[in-house]
């Protein structure tokens, strides 16, 4: 079995050396140089072919065995560990050492993110305090994005679907996006990904958003009540909160409509 350069990669970056790195600094110089000015890619892999002799030498070669050595053993350790870990699954709940760490795990990353979405609520509500009454719904409707994130009710492949079709269509000229067209795009995705029971469900999380921040966020809570009220007689390109949760689906991915 080869080395793929995936694995060569991986493997480099976690293999422990153990050992003084400062006496390569000069052997390193001329490739350091290439990356540090910018130098083109091709300039740079022509560098490090032309140090690699130089810089691989009978230390850092025993240096890198004996690192793979260790890490040998460490996963032996774990493969041994991972081995105890299966086993104690099968005690009952109670008695299970695993189990109870799996759970407090679950709760602090849990109390964490309820701790950031808090915050986020604090400042969104902050931020409506200055805006005039007008400008208020367009922007609480922000609140909205994190609506179908959990549910599973868009399947990845759809949205990526999705997204390419609204991407072909607001493209104009060759690859420079129209920027009023641009700003259309979650509005055309909205109308892509709408269902009736999607829509539903956004409008019952938003409900509960709002009942449960009445008294934190009063006026988030009172834009985001009427917001409901609106989506439900309005068509998809025209609900905020439905919109707002489609671009929320975009950006928890790491998509992009370009």
């Amino acid at each position: 079995m080869d080395l793929t350069v995936a694995d060569a990669r991986e493997l480099a970056a976690v293999v422990p050396l153990g050992i003084e790195l400062e006496p390569y600094r000069e052997r390193l110089t001329p490739l350091a140089t290439a990356v540090l000015t910018g130098e083109s890619r091709r300039a740079i892999d022509k560098r490090r072919e032309l140090v690699l002799p130089d810089v691989w030498d009978d230390r850092l070669r025993e240096a890198t065995l004996a690192g793979i050595a260790e890490l040998g053993t460490e996963l032996e350790r774990k493969r041994v560990m991972l081995e105890a870990a299966t086993a104690d699954l099968d005690r009952p709940a109670r008695k299970s050492k695993l189990v109870r760490h799996v759970v407090e795990r679950v709760l602090a990353e849990l109390l964490d993110a309820n701790d950031q979405n808090v915050a986020a609520l604090d400042e969104l509500e902050r931020e409506l305090a200055t805006l005039p009454s007008e400008q208020r719904a367009a922007r609480a409707a922000a609140a909205a994005r994190g609506a179908l994130l959990l549910s599973g009710a868009v399947p990845p492949h759809e949205l990526r679907a999705a997204i390419t079709r609204t991407a072909l269509s607001i493209k104009t000229h060759g690859d420079q996006l129209d920027r009023a067209a641009a700003e259309q795009s979650p509005v055309l995705l909205a109308e892509t990904l709408a269902s009736d029971e999607r829509r539903e469900e956004v409008r019952l999380w938003v409900r509960q958003l709002a009942e449960g921040g009445a008294d934190h966020v009063p006026l988030l809570a009172r834009e985001l009540r009427a917001l409901v009220e609106e989506s439900e007689s309005s068509e998809p390109a025209n609900d905020l909160i439905f919109i707002q949760a489609c671009l929320g689906l975009v950006l928890e991915h790491g998509l992009s409509f370009s």
